[in-house]
């Protein structure tokens, strides 16, 4: 069993946490916020990052799953070891996308937001998942 700080380490190295994008009004709809998160994405992948997340605003949430992201819940639920999961609240909206093929984010029946699955090892979350009385089957 690890400490919460080689938790907290293991995770800083597994996610790549975007905090803002702004494009100034006037040269907005140029593909410019796309270009942005593109290149952050492949810079994170360059680097050894497996999952990119980000908040938004709501209005924002269209945007970001054209870009590929599950976005627009309030929280990210990670799986962990022993079918324990980890919440992360935020202020905004979230939005979570897979850098690395073992990475996925998955909806699991009864689960409160989507899950990420694969981002430690022995993590994977089998299709058979359910989220049942708070608890996390699989």
């Amino acid at each position: 069993m690890c400490s919460g700080r080689q938790l907290s380490a293991a995770l800083a190295r597994r996610i790549f946490n975007i905090h803002t994008i702004a494009v100034a009004p006037g040269c907005r709809r140029q593909g410019i916020a796309r270009k942005l998160i593109r290149s952050a994405e492949r810079r994170a992948r360059e680097s050894g990052f497996q999952l990119a997340v980000l908040e938004h605003q709501p209005e924002l949430t269209g945007f970001y799953t054209r870009l590929g992201y599950h976005a627009g819940d309030s929280r990210l639920l990670i799986a962990m070891p022993r079918r324990n999961l980890l919440s992360q609240c935020y202020g905004l909206l979230t939005a979570a996308k897979p850098l690395t093929a073992q990475v996925s984010v998955v909806d699991v029946p009864g689960a409160p937001a989507r899950i990420v699955s694969g981002l430690l090892p022995g993590t994977d979350l089998p299709e058979s998942a359910r989220f049942t009385r708070g608890q996390l089957i699989a």
